[in-house]
């Protein structure tokens, strides 16, 4: 008898399956929304964001080939392709944020960061709770710059607001 998995037993809920649904038969008789291209993601981060410097480091080719990955390996179906789209946006969108910030603030690049803890996990699993716990601590955070931390925060979480559904 073979092992079932948890993984075998899940199922999407019932609105997505029959988002994923519907999208497969359009998407079968020839319509479908084009996959995103690394120049489209580009353009709407900054339109979202009103700025255009990404800093330093030449990131268009490595996104380029992420997306042919995802589009030629991953099988997305339609809701992954949403997913995907959000989230390269968002990424995209902290990037431009994260510099503009690094302007207007320039006593981040002088902060010292000498233990970083790293939080990593499955999602639902209770990171970002954790995440919270441990930036509520005002003995894990920077006492010189924890003004700029504090509003580079509240920065942040607006800029996700973006990218929230429902």
């Amino acid at each position: 008898m073979p092992l079932v998995t948890t993984l075998d037993k899940s199922q999407a809920p019932w609105a997505i399956r029959a988002a994923n649904a519907a999208a497969g038969k359009l998407n079968r008789v020839g319509i479908s929304r084009p996959f995103p291209t690394a120049a489209e993601l580009i353009d709407e981060a900054r339109q979202r964001t009103r700025l255009d410097d990404f800093g330093p480091g030449d990131f268009f080719e490595p996104l380029s080939r992420l997306l042919e990955s995802c589009q030629k390996e991953a099988r997305l179906n339609f809701i992954g392709k949403i997913a995907l789209r959000a989230d390269m946006i968002r990424m995209l969108t902290n990037r431009l944020l994260l510099e503009r910030d690094r302007e207007l603030y320039p006593a981040i690049r002088t902060e010292r960061i000498t233990a970083p803890v790293f939080i990593v996990g499955l999602p639902r699993s209770g990171t970002t709770l954790l995440h919270t716990l441990l930036a509520a601590d005002p003995d894990l955070s920077s006492k010189p710059n924890a003004g700029i931390r504090k509003m580079l925060s509240a920065r942040y979480s607006r800029a996700l607001d973006l990218f929230r559904v429902g």
